[in-house]
Order: C-alpha cells, then sequence, then structure tokens
C-alpha cells in the first residue's frame, strides 16, 4: 500500500539524512524533505559501564531515550529487579542501596505504539572496598632477624 508513509525499523547511525517524500498525479507535482537526525543517547562513561559502589544508588540509562514515541520496560536478565529498591523513571532504572546480588545484565525494552520492541542490554558492577577478614595483633614483638608471616 502507498499511503506516503515511510517506516525505518531499527534505526542506526546509517540511516541519518535528508528524505524527500513526492506526490505527483496528472494536475501536478509536489515535494517535501524532512532531515532524520538521530540521538544514540549518552556516551557518558557512568552510563555506559554501569559501575557503582556497594550501597551507594545505580542509575541505569537506556541510549533508547532519544527515540520519540516509546514506553520503557526494565528487566534483569538472570531473575526479577531487586523489589522495593528499584524504581523505573521512564527510560531509566534507579536501584537504591546496590548489594552485590545486583551485579549482572539489565534489559531495556523500548516498545512503540505500532508494536515494534527494541532492546538494550546494560551491564552492572559493583565495587566495594577491600576488606581484611583475619584478625592481627596490634602489636608484634620480635628479634632481630626475626621474620613475620
Amino acid at each position: 500500500e502507498n499511503n506516503g508513509s515511510l517506516i525505518i525499523e531499527n534505526v542506526t547511525q546509517s540511516d541519518v539524512g535528508q528524505y524527500v517524500c513526492t506526490a505527483q498525479n496528472d494536475v501536478g507535482k509536489k515535494s517535501h524533505s524532512v532531515t532524520l537526525n538521530v540521538d544514540f543517547g549518552s556516551t557518558d562513561s557512568s552510563h555506559v559501564k554501569g559501575r557503582v559502589a556497594l550501597k551507594e544508588t545505580a542509575v541505569l540509562r537506556c541510549r533508547l531515550c532519544s527515540v520519540p514515541g516509546f514506553s520503557f520496560s526494565w528487566k534483569k536478565d538472570s531473575g526479577q529487579l531487586p523489589l522495593k529498591r528499584a524504581v523505573q523513571q521512564g527510560c531509566t532504572l534507579v536501584i537504591n542501596n546496590v548489594t552485590l546480588d545486583d551485579i549482572g545484565n539489565y534489559t531495556c525494552s523500548a516498545t512503540s505504539k505500532s508494536g515494534t520492541t527494541l532492546k538494550e542490554n546494560v551491564p552492572l558492577y559493583v565495587t566495594a572496598a577491600p576488606r581484611i577478614t583475619s584478625t592481627f595483633p596490634a602489636v608484634i614483638a620480635l628479634r632481630s632477624g626475626g621474620s613475620v608471616q
């Protein structure tokens, strides 16, 4: 069916450019051009790498946010989102008080009104400060030439 619509699915950087729609009949010809610019979102490394310290707040942003007219949902590849600590705010997932159990891959699904779904995987890494698990004496006395293990 030729209804004058152009649909581009799975938009990539190569789709950026100028498009011309031309309508023609026996009476004449009319053209209109439009330029397609695509914002693929932030390249901020904190969003791309998804690194957050233990007990801090993780903010995972789907780079598909820049695609207009889509609704967003999130899931964790290895199970459910952290209950009561995960809050979806549009195309952003906020996880409060992260734990080591939150480490993993999260999938952002962007769905259009026509049913087209785009997906992006966003990994989350949780970093923790080093811990010393053994107890050491406060003072160690040695004779000259001795050694400590």
